[in-house]
């Protein structure tokens, strides 16, 4: 007579199989998770981005188009000269910006400004 269904070493193999499986998998996503929790959204980038753009634009003399170069300004820089308004918030987080960040600002071969936001171990000019 031939049973049909399970024996207890295959459901308990099953169990250990998925937990082993759950044990790889979830640490991976919830990191990814808190990492994109500690983002700062495109839009407030931008937001930075435009300030820097500006103040770069105004500062002419200061901010050189030349080639490979790379500037560094503050973001309490940016709050002093009023292109920024304090304290900088992410309004997809509502987290605030801290102001000893800067925006690196790097110039391409074809004189264009580029701008990235780093931390501010991270930000060292030529």
């Amino acid at each position: 007579m031939n049973k049909k269904g399970f024996t207890l070493i295959e459901i308990i193999a099953t169990i250990l199989v998925i937990t082993v499986l759950t044990l790889l998998i979830v640490p991976n996503i919830l990191n990814s998770v808190n990492n994109k929790r500690k983002d700062i959204s495109s839009t407030a980038k931008q937001m930075i981005y435009d300030a820097a753009d500006i103040y770069v634009n105004e500062n002419e003399a200061t901010f050189q188009a030349l080639d490979d170069a790379v500037y560094c300004i503050k973001l309490e820089t940016l709050v002093d000269s009023g292109k920024l308004s304090k304290p900088i918030k992410d309004l997809k987080t509502d987290k605030e910006i801290p102001l000893n960040y800067y925006v690196k600002v790097t110039v391409d071969q074809y004189g264009q400004f580029n701008y990235i936001l780093v931390n501010d171990k991270s930000c060292t000019p030529n």
